[in-house]
């Protein structure tokens, strides 16, 4: 297993967007001038089909960008390559489901 030097031990974010407001669902990782951030999983959903977006952004660098068009749970995991991070310390990262009219979106980062 590859290890990434100067990551933080594993944490969990789960938030739901707003079916009524569209409002985002979004993690945001502060900076931190000692390690970079290691995402190893993203579950996202919405409650039917929609057109929603995932998206990530490590400073003013989207490292993923993925629409998600169905129904049902998607998941990615970047941890059997050592995890998606940000190459630069001491950026914030952050993790965006697009909130969709009338759609509850789900939103789980497992990182560290």
């Amino acid at each position: 297993m590859r290890t990434i030097p100067d990551a933080i031990a594993v944490t969990t974010a789960l938030l739901k967007s707003d079916a009524a407001t569209a409002a985002d669902a979004a993690v945001t990782i502060a900076a931190d001038a000692d390690h970079v951030h290691v995402i190893d999983d993203i579950i996202c959903s919405y409650s039917a089909a929609g057109a929603g977006n995932l998206l990530v952004v490590a400073g003013s660098t989207t490292i993923l960008d993925v629409d998600i068009t169905a129904t049902g749970a998607h998941q990615f995991s970047f941890s059997n390559r050592g995890g998606l991070h940000n190459a630069t310390k001491n950026e914030a990262v952050v993790i965006t489901l697009d909130g969709v009219t009338s759609l509850d979106g789900k939103l789980n980062v497992y990182y560290r």
